[in-house]
């Protein structure tokens, strides 16, 4: 399969908030990311259309669709 789209496998975790002062204190960079779902037009469609965007150095958007292929992919 060449041509094979790679799957993704959703993983969600709760995590604690981390401390602000040590995140500052390290050399690394800190983006505020915003998302949204955007409804079908169509209800019998079963894609899921985010848009996505991340603030950092700069602005960036980010628009996804996905399709389910099974229960957890």
């Amino acid at each position: 399969m060449e041509n094979a789209v790679p799957l993704e496998i959703e993983r969600k975790y709760l995590i604690r908030l981390p401390d602000e002062g040590l995140l500052d204190s390290l050399a690394v960079s800190r983006d505020w990311i915003e998302q949204t779902y955007l409804i079908p037009a169509e209800k019998e469609l079963t894609d899921r259309v985010r848009v996505r965007r991340a603030v950092g150095g700069k602005t960036v958007y980010t628009h996804t669709v996905k399709r389910p292929v099974s229960a957890m992919t």
